[in-house]
């Protein structure tokens, strides 16, 4: 009954049998032989069925109708009918029960039921993140064992994006709108059971430090960068985080990581080696005669007049003497920005017949020097032929740094091409007295005998003499450390980078990063598809800025009923302020594909007016999806309908998003026609609709001042002609509705002037006027104060404030107050009011009518400034019913969706579930 080495026997059993039966079988047929093949089919069928009962212990290899049971011995409620994917459910739960206790499996654990990024840090007594935390304590209040970081915001990537030139020259914001926005880490990399997830498997702020830290790796590796590989840890095209430019039409070339240098770009300083300078002319040294020049210096918004005594043929270190001490002893006015000291720091210096003046401190701001009186004499030459150069600067000198050029090679000669285009040559090492700037400005001052050389703080700053432009010569490696081969210069903390001038400028840039919001909305992250019907004309572009302009003039003649502009790319698109005028039943969409975040920014004067048909005829649509709108959207009136889904509508410099332009004829009267508007998962300036007929619909959606919100401005104005109908909105700042309100779920910062019929459910107000309020100052500190008219007796004003309204209904009339003149009478808070008879006719006690006072404002996440990650965001030091006070028991406001408290419980259990018993361990949230 054993196997042989070619298989198992055929007819074991009939083999075992005594030869003689055999021989007798045969002489009759074999009748022996055909029963015992029935034996031999219940011996292999009891055989297998012995070999399956190993198999059933475990969840990778039991029966599918198995798992359930399986499940329920780990409490797990396995829902009928039994799939595939039931069984990695238990497998899973299964491998954290193995590892309970383990702090490598937490991240995991968290990730699985919470969807959220984490990190262990191991306290002093853990030993090491892949052991136990610690043995089971009795005592609950035991000392932590460790902490586990937590990220919970979601980063996005933003692909093939074009950046937006800043106000100061060769510098690009990565944030297509040109604002201040940090560069974040895209979580790429899956996490394991055994080892503590690496910097490139978590959604963490990118920093100064970390990328210069992984750029100096990748230079140590690769000290030529020709030979690396095009992305380091942190950057390059497989890493979500790169530079591209472009040369006509050719294609896109990516940077290198070793083009790069990390370093703090606030307040837009000079990138070294780049440092601007002020070059007067060449002076002819044997015509000057003697004289008394009289000059004036504009540097930044300060001013210095001095006065020059200069000899006849004068030497150019005379003059460079005689210009120093006349700073020293000028008449300065300082500004905010450039202070007296930062004038008299300004260092003289002549380079071959020219002199030179050197911005030691504030070298960011403009700098210009001439005579005070134009027809005065000129024999400085600082007036006419002067102008900003730029010279070659180190970067600030470490102890470090000044250990390359002592201990560099004998003999040896570091090597650099100036941004100018002049090659200078520097004998090493360096004999320094003391290891101090000063010293390293005295040895180079003594190497470059032809160059002008100075301090600038802390760098060493070079001024060649200016020369046609030389061969480049390659940098030798002190030079690459000194900062003194140009590179460009990025600040992940801020999003910018800047462009060497010694490098041609491309015709184009585009940038890959990624960006951190709360949820996806205002055209960032996943997007749903579009309802788009099957006869709409779908175009598709290639990235071409020019592609969506010439379109819409193509659409402005087309009969088609649906036309679907698709922008592929994350590029910026230029489109002249223009009208658009949907026909009858016709409509556009401008969206934005999938896994992009276009941004579409209009001409001069940033306005997109919309004019829909005339009544009665049917509404043309306007549409817009997934991108970001950098314009005011001006409404002219007639039968139209504006949808924008995950869109951001930056108003830029005007003071509206979205607004009215009536006609000029009368700029009171109503615009004609109907008007609908619907908002969802988008961010929005400040709205106003005064002359629209018609309604509005905004869910999911923050409704704020750009960038910095303010919630003492008004951000929202809606006539009694509009219906308006809000939900899981967050409003930061006032608003006036005079027309019918209907607010679900939302959040109200500032004041809430309403008039007309008002239904809110679940939503906070931090002061709600119904009708705009006449308050005053005995109302302070009410929760909910109840104005009565002192003739009639009847309600004239109600103010709630700081309070949650889980189901109001007001509405005009009735029981309010109709008098012609209201008499005063004492305010009431209704929150403490005993009187039976007065809560018998007030609009708040009415059956139906809930409302509880909160007494504490909403409280955001700092900085609460837009497109930076904790924009909107509501803060974890919320009361309660702020954080869980929305209709499904979640956040108030806009982004219940993107963070719910559901997840908090998840995650609660999760890592509770990890833990031994009696271990605690602390939590952080990093974002």
């Amino acid at each position: 009954m054993t196997a042989s080495s070619d298989g198992p026997i055929e007819n074991a059993l009939y083999a075992l049998l005594p030869v003689a039966f055999r021989q007798q079988d045969i002489a009759q047929g074999y009748p022996l032989l055909a029963l015992m093949k029935v034996f031999d089919q219940v011996r292999t069928e009891l055989a297998d069925g012995i070999s399956e009962l190993e198999q059933d212990w475990f969840i990778e290899t039991c029966p599918l109708e198995y798992v359930p049971l399986i499940g329920g011995l780990l409490g797990l409620e396995i829902a009928k009918p039994v799939r595939s994917e039931h069984r990695a459910l238990v497998a899973d739960t299964l491998a954290f029960r193995r590892r309970k206790g383990i702090a490598a499996a937490l991240p995991k654990l968290a990730r699985d039921n919470a969807g959220w990024f984490s990190l262990y840090s191991p306290g002093a007594s853990t030993p090491w993140p892949a052991w136990p935390l610690a043995d089971a304590a009795t005592d609950p209040d035991a000392a932590s064992v460790g902490l586990l970081r937590i990220w919970r915001l979601p980063v996005f990537a933003v692909i093939g994006a074009t950046p937006a030139p800043a106000a100061t020259s060769n510098y690009y914001h990565f944030n297509p709108l040109g604002l201040d926005q940090p560069l974040f880490n895209l979580p790429n990399t899956p996490l394991d059971w055994v080892a503590a997830p690496p910097v490139t498997a978590l959604p963490v702020p990118l920093t100064t430090a970390m990328l210069a830290a992984d750029l100096t790796r990748y230079g140590a590796i690769w000290p030529d960068p020709s030979d690396g590989p095009a992305s380091s840890l942190l950057y390059g095209p497989a890493r979500g985080l790169v530079i591209r430019t472009r040369k006509g039409s050719g294609n896109w070339t990516a940077l290198q990581p070793g083009s790069l240098r990390a370093m703090s770009l606030a307040g837009s300083p000079p990138v070294p080696p780049d440092y601007p300078v002020l070059e007067g002319g060449a002076i002819d040294l044997a015509s000057v005669v003697a004289c008394t020049t009289d000059l004036t210096i504009t540097f930044g918004d300060a001013t210095a007049t001095l006065s020059v005594d200069v000899p006849a043929t004068p030497t150019m270190p005379g003059l460079a003497t005689l210009l120093q001490n006349a700073i020293a002893a000028a008449t300065i006015t300082p500004g905010k920005q450039v202070t007296k000291a930062a004038v008299k720091a300004l260092k003289a210096g002549a380079v071959g017949n020219a002199l030179v003046i050197v911005p030691r401190m504030c070298p960011s701001e403009p700098l210009s020097i001439g005579p005070t009186d134009p027809g005065g004499p000129n024999p400085l030459q600082l007036a006419g032929s002067a102008g900003i150069g730029i010279a070659a600067a180190t970067l600030p000198l470490t102890p470090e740094l000044i250990a390359l050029l002592t201990g560099a090679p004998p003999a040896s000669v570091m090597s650099f091409t100036a941004p100018a285009g002049q090659v200078l040559k520097v004998p090493l090492p360096f004999t320094l007295k003391s290891p101090t700037v000063a010293a390293v400005v005295r040895a180079f001052a003594a190497a470059l005998s032809d160059c002008f050389v100075c301090d600038g703080g802390d760098q060493v700053v070079v001024v060649p003499p200016s020369s046609a432009p030389q061969k480049p010569v390659p940098a030798t490696a002190p030079a690459s450390a000194l900062g003194l081969v140009p590179a460009v210069a990025i600040d992940p903390e801020l999003g910018l980078f800047s462009w060497p001038t010694a490098w041609t400028k491309p015709d184009a840039f585009s940038v890959d990063h990624g960006m951190a919001l709360p949820g996806a909305i205002g055209g960032v992250g996943l997007r749903s598809p579009l309802a788009v019907p099957a006869t709409a004309v779908v175009l598709e572009d290639g990235g071409d800025p020019a592609w969506l302009q010439q379109q819409l003039g193509t659409w402005a003649q087309s009969k088609a009923a649906c036309t679907l502009l698709t922008l592929q790319t994350s590029a910026t698109r230029v489109v002249i302020s223009q009208q658009l005028a949907p026909a009858a039943g016709q409509t556009l969409w401008i969206a934005g594909a999938a896994g992009s975040q276009p941004c579409i920014v209009t001409g001069s004067p940033g306005a997109l007016t919309l004019l829909g048909p005339p009544a009665p005829a049917r509404f043309g649509t306007i549409a817009m999806s997934g991108v970001t709108l950098e314009a005011a959207i001006g409404l002219l009136g007639g039968n139209l309908a504006l949808t924008l889904l995950d869109t951001t509508l930056y108003p830029g410099s005007a003071p509206l998003a979205i607004a009215t332009v009536p006609p000029q004829s009368d700029q009171s009267s109503a615009l004609p026609g109907t008007t609908t508007i619907d908002l969802e998962r988008c961010l929005l300036g400040p709205i106003d609709l005064s002359l629209v007929t018609g309604s509005i619909t905004i869910d999911s959606s923050v409704v704020s001042n750009f960038p910095v919100p303010e919630s003492r401005l008004k951000v929202l104005t809606l006539p009694s002609t509009v219906t308006a109908t809000f939900t899981r909105l967050t409003l930061i700042g006032g608003g006036e509705v005079a027309g019918e309100i209907y607010a679900t779920d939302s959040l109200f910062d500032g004041v809430l002037a309403c008039s007309g019929d008002a239904r809110f459910t679940d939503c906070y107000v931090s002061e709600l006027q119904y009708p705009p309020a006449v308050t005053d100052g005995a109302s302070s500190g009410m929760a909910a104060a109840v104005s009565r008219c002192g003739g009639c007796g009847k309600v004239r004003a109600m103010r709630l404030s700081n309070c949650l309204l889980r189901q109001i209904t007001l509405a005009p009339g009735g029981g309010s107050c109709g008098c012609e003149a209201p008499a005063d009478a004492p305010v009431r808070d209704c929150a403490t009011c005993a009187d039976p008879a007065c809560a018998a006719t007030c609009p708040l006690r009415t059956a139906g009518q809930s409302w509880e006072p909160v007494r504490e404002p909403p409280r955001f996440m700092e900085p609460n400034a837009y497109p930076l990650p904790d924009f909107a965001r509501l803060s974890e030091d919320n009361p309660p019913t702020i954080l869980a006070g929305a209709g499904n028991r979640d956040v108030l406001g806009a982004y219940n969706l993107a963070v719910p408290t559901a997840r908090f419980r998840q995650f609660e259990a999760a890592i509770k579930s990890g833990l031994l018993l009696g271990v605690r361990l602390d939590q952080r949230y990093e974002s």
